[in-house]
């Protein structure tokens, strides 16, 4: 009995002492939170007396009101960015009326003075105002960003600036003729077509400015000539930027041979004349008495030709044609076209108003129409030194084919296109040169059987003897 009594009282003391542990424990944590309450309370205490009032009106507030409150104020910031824009757009439009009205000023003034002095215009004066300052811009900085010089221009601004530059006296020609503007106008706008017709018409404006030409006081007529013609021809190559046609070329350096070999003692009426004799008998033996011989020498060869095949259109072969027809010989002619330029049609159509038998397809159908034919009849724009032809693009593919073919290649050209220079194949003449908007290419001379001239029917290695032969008769 005594031993169950000492262990009851032995739980009973060990209870004792958990309670007396656990009440120790809840007298320091309320002193810990005694010591927290008061240094949070003299924290509060020294804020001051406005953020208390944030403080205590944000705890009575709801989230409802905080988020009625924060779309308030989004909304009171987008009325005043849309307020910004329409100030902005309207000081932009004021700048930009009165830019306009001293643009249009300042324009009057410049075409007055153009037409007076002929003073250069800087494209820059009709640009637009670079913008108002970044105080009236909008809170988007990055969107209105204005540099030095604004280059972006609408659609409708810039027909407007394109209607008021359009004036006379804004184009930069000062020192041409107006007949050599109506001559390079015509000729890009394709009412010129051939280089033959190119040379016959660059003679016609040559005349027009040399009856306007007149030799200043104590000036001598061949260097002042030479020196005015060379302005021209540098005005209409834009300082030798586009060459001109070969053949063009041609006549170019003979006319400048032949101003300069005018004597320092000739009178100013005296070298005109001697000028327009000198250009009338060019024309007149390169395109008429020339025309006359080569179709003289093809109509021999044509005697026995019943199929006859040509490519595009040149009034040499079209002069050939219509004097065989005229010599009252059979033949069918078989036109092939280009699929991008169609010139072929010109002469399709010259072909049936004479009642001619002739029959019109396009470069594709070359190997089914060369089954039948008897010769091909071509013709060019140039023709180098070391034989090879300057044609129209798919002249070397007929070529080629007819060769393969084992039929005659006949190339009609004068004298006159034929040019001291060499091409190879690898650098064929594919850039677009003055005057001309033509791509040609280059034939090579195995492929052409004969070149009919003027002078007699001559292969295509004897190019440098009528070079020659044309040097000794410029320089007798």
């Amino acid at each position: 009995m005594n031993v169950g009594g000492i262990k009851k009282k032995d739980a009973l003391c060990g209870q004792v002492k958990d309670a007396k542990e656990k009440l120790v424990a809840e007298i320091e944590n309320l002193q810990i939170d005694d010591k927290m309450s008061s240094q949070s309370s003299s924290r509060f205490n020294r804020m001051p007396e406005g953020l208390k009032q944030i403080i205590n009106g944000q705890s009575n507030r709801s989230r409802e009101e905080i988020k009625m409150e924060r779309k308030t104020k989004a909304a009171e910031a987008k009325a005043r960015k849309t307020k910004a824009k329409k100030l902005l757009k309207q000081s932009s439009a004021f700048a930009n009326g009165e830019k306009t009205l001293e643009n249009t000023v300042n324009r009057k003034k410049e075409c007055s003075s153009d037409a007076t002095g002929q003073q250069h215009v800087s494209p820059f004066k009709f640009m637009k105002d670079p913008g108002v300052p970044s105080g009236f811009r909008s809170s988007q900085p990055f969107k209105a960003v204005h540099f030095g010089i604004d280059l972006t221009t609408k659609d409708n601004e810039w027909e407007e600036g394109s209607s008021k530059q359009a004036s006379f006296c804004e184009v930069l020609t000062p020192n041409i003729h107006p007949s050599f503007l109506v001559f390079s106008s015509r000729c890009e706008t394709k009412h010129i077509v051939g280089v033959d017709a190119v040379c016959v018409a660059f003679v016609q404006s040559f005349k027009q400015f040399l009856s306007d030409y007149v030799v200043p006081p104590n000036q001598v007529m061949s260097r002042d000539l030479e020196q005015s013609v060379r302005q021209q021809l540098n005005c209409m190559t834009e300082n030798g930027k586009h060459s001109f046609p070969l053949m063009l070329g041609n006549l170019i350096k003979q006319l400048k041979k032949e101003i300069s070999q005018l004597p320092d003692s000739i009178s100013e009426q005296e070298g005109k004349e001697h000028l327009y004799c000198w250009l009338d008998d060019f024309v007149q033996q390169n395109f008429e008495l020339a025309l006359q011989a080569i179709s003289s020498f093809c109509l021999k060869k044509m005697k026995n030709t019943v199929f006859l095949l040509t490519y595009s259109w040149c009034p040499v072969v079209e002069r050939i044609i219509l004097d065989a027809h005229n010599d009252k010989l059979l033949f069918h002619v078989h036109v092939l076209d280009s699929p991008i330029e169609y010139k072929g049609k010109q002469l399709v159509k010259t072909l049936c108003e004479r009642k001619i038998p002739c029959s019109y397809g396009m470069l594709s159908s070359v190997g089914y129409l060369m089954k039948e034919c008897h010769m091909v009849l071509l013709g060019c724009s140039a023709i180098l030194s070391n034989g090879f032809v300057v044609a129209e693009r798919g002249t070397s593919q007929i070529a080629l084919v007819a060769s393969a073919s084992n039929i005659p290649v006949m190339i009609a050209a004068q004298t006159c296109k034929f040019v001291d220079r060499v091409q190879s194949f690898s650098h064929g003449i594919h850039e677009v040169n003055n005057l001309m908007g033509e791509r040609k290419e280059v034939v090579a001379a195995d492929l052409i059987t004969a070149l009919v001239t003027e002078l007699r029917i001559l292969p295509p290695s004897s190019a440098p003897a009528v070079l020659k032969a044309k040097q000794l008769a410029t320089d007798s």
